[in-house]
């Protein structure tokens, strides 16, 4: 009895965390977020592998925002892609100068973003891992643009070029701060595990966000008045009459 009481207790949390729109690419995304959690624990990952890492996945996002603008709209989605490949292009390069800046602790070449790339594409870890967050978001893309869309009918192409923005702004900034106080702490598995996981917390809070279609109100139906309600009431007789 214990047993079923706590397996109905977890499908009714999962249901909520990871209701079913965004079920199958909710658990991709927990799939690719433990792989960090992993390198951090076992492989005993640097405070810059791990920051390195997520600066990729913002490049990741960046490229499958580019194709729902494509998507939902051909026409507006190519001009404003292409200032959105510029501008949040510089927010990336500036974001890996300050990655390579304060987590590498080399001398700057380049403004450290090759360094970056480097480090992503020569390190066996952090390429398979890279390669999870790009199924990730790719299977994201899939389905829910693809096969279920969503963009197109809901949000304009501007609404979907902001999306990313938050994500870097808001986590991000978080993740610069915790990570640099990792480094300075001497200690990252004390600070970066709790970092990883708030990271899942959040990335799954913005993935529901982003791709759960809000309930419609429930407007009730009008209630027609009865003949008896729009009748004139009689009036009452008066004290001194005789009914």
């Amino acid at each position: 009895m214990p047993s079923i009481v706590a397996v109905d207790l977890l499908e009714r949390l999962a249901g909520a965390l990871l209701p079913a729109p965004v079920r199958s690419s909710g658990l991709m995304l927990i799939a690719a977020n433990l792989l960090p959690l992993y390198g951090v624990l076992f492989w005993d990952w640097p405070v810059f592998h791990l920051m390195a890492l997520y600066w990729a996945e913002n490049v990741i996002a960046g490229l499958v925002t580019l194709l729902r603008m494509v998507h939902a709209n051909p026409l507006a989605g190519v001009p404003m892609g292409a200032f959105f490949c510029f501008h949040y292009g510089m927010f990336c390069f500036v974001h890996g100068v300050f990655v390579h800046a304060l987590f590498s602790g080399e001398p700057a070449t380049d403004l450290g973003v090759r360094a970056l790339i480097a480090i992503l594409l020569t390190t066996p870890s952090l390429l398979a891992a890279m390669a999870l967050m790009l199924a990730s978001h790719s299977w994201s893309f899939v389905a829910h643009t693809l096969l279920a869309p969503r963009d197109g009918a809901v949000d304009n192409v501007h609404r979907i070029m902001m999306r990313p923005y938050g994500r870097m702004v808001v986590l991000h900034v978080t993740l610069l701060g915790g990570g640099f106080l990792s480094a300075s702490l001497g200690s990252p598995a004390a600070v970066l595990v709790p970092l990883i996981v708030f990271k899942i917390v959040a990335d799954l809070f913005l993935h529901r966000r982003a791709n759960v279609r809000p309930l419609a109100p429930v407007i009730p139906p009008a209630i027609r008045p009865t003949a008896a309600s729009v009748a004139t009431p009689a009036p009452r007789p008066r004290p001194y009459e005789i009914p």
